[in-house]
């Protein structure tokens, strides 16, 4: 099996700590940060490219192939735009 985890935090440091969706472009698998960190795991190795998701957004383009891929993230939040990946 292999996953994909990684950190959260936001501009001003904070780390998150729920009401973030981390998903993939493999799976309908859903994480949500706690204490800012989170993990994905698939139940069979992809070995192909995936696309990680924030609140929907895409975020990054990573290969999976038998090994854990670490995928971090820096997010903006504002009141009128939502979640913004830095």
């Amino acid at each position: 099996m292999s996953s994909i985890y990684g950190n959260v935090v936001f501009s001003d440091g904070s780390k998150a700590n729920g009401g973030i969706t981390v998903s993939t472009s493999w799976s309908s698998e859903k994480a949500v940060p706690k204490h800012g960190e989170y993990r994905l795991e698939f139940s069979a190795d992809p070995k192909r490219t995936i696309t990680v998701f924030i609140e929907g957004k895409k975020c990054k383009d990573v290969y999976v192939n038998a090994n854990d891929v670490r995928v971090d993230m820096r997010l903006e939040y504002s009141p009128l735009k939502g979640v913004k990946i830095l």
